[in-house]
């Protein structure tokens, strides 16, 4: 038999039968515990709990009730962690609605750059200009959500 402490051999020891006295033990111990008679002494005493549990319901809550009446009765808040959430929310709703105007800048600016012919500007296409200055703040857009993730380190 070999003994180990944290994964190290300790120490061996020769001729002694290990295996077989854990099993006997292990044996011993669940035949005990699983016993007829232990299991329902076990049982009789969480039934005897649950019952008397179940029986101070109706003075518990008449208790509260009075209480209640009384004006004895006080609820206490912790909102701070309430409030971290709520800032953290807010900011998360902020990125997402700056990254669906970007998309959308995006599909824009790619419909109208499609469109062939109507007013120059300078000797380009007006639609070209317009479609390219669509992509120039969806690129920024890009950038300062990019930027805000990493400054905030999320």
């Amino acid at each position: 038999m070999v003994l180990t402490l944290a994964g190290d051999q300790v120490a061996t020891i020769t001729g002694f039968p290990g295996p077989a006295l854990s099993r006997c033990l292990n044996n011993r111990a669940l035949s005990e515990r699983y016993q007829p008679v232990e299991a329902l002494r076990r049982g009789q005493a969480t039934l005897h709990e649950l019952f008397g549990m179940l029986a101070s319901v109706p003075r518990d809550l008449a208790r509260l009730v009075k209480d209640a009446r009384h004006g004895r009765m006080r609820v206490e808040l912790d909102l701070k962690r309430l409030d971290s959430f709520v800032e953290q929310l807010d900011r998360t709703i902020d990125r997402v609605t700056v990254a669906v105007m970007t998309a959308s800048l995006v599909i824009g600016s790619s419909i109208v750059m499609t469109v062939q012919g109507g007013p120059s500007l300078l000797g380009m296409p007006l639609f070209t200009v317009l479609g390219l200055g669509g992509y120039v703040v969806a690129f920024c857009n890009s950038v300062w959500i990019i930027f805000g993730i990493w400054r905030s380190g999320k």
